[in-house]
């Protein structure tokens, strides 16, 4: 296992609740934590099960984009 973090910029109306049922749907995903203040997303994750740019294209959607 090797623990990483990404940190997102949320653009655009983001659904917070959303974005954690997705995040939790993903393996290797160990932690998130959402800012709805600042729209910040930061994402602890086990490299060796998934992938920064598999998460990152989870969540982007129509109505938002995140930037790392």
């Amino acid at each position: 296992m090797s623990i990483k973090q990404i940190a997102f910029q949320c653009v655009g109306l983001a659904d917070d609740d959303a974005m954690k049922t997705q995040l939790g749907a993903l393996p290797g995903v160990i932690e998130m934590n959402i800012d709805s203040s600042s729209h910040a997303v930061d994402v602890r994750y086990d490299d060796t099960r998934i992938s920064a740019i598999r998460i990152e294209a989870c969540l982007n959607n129509p109505n938002y984009r995140m930037h790392s």
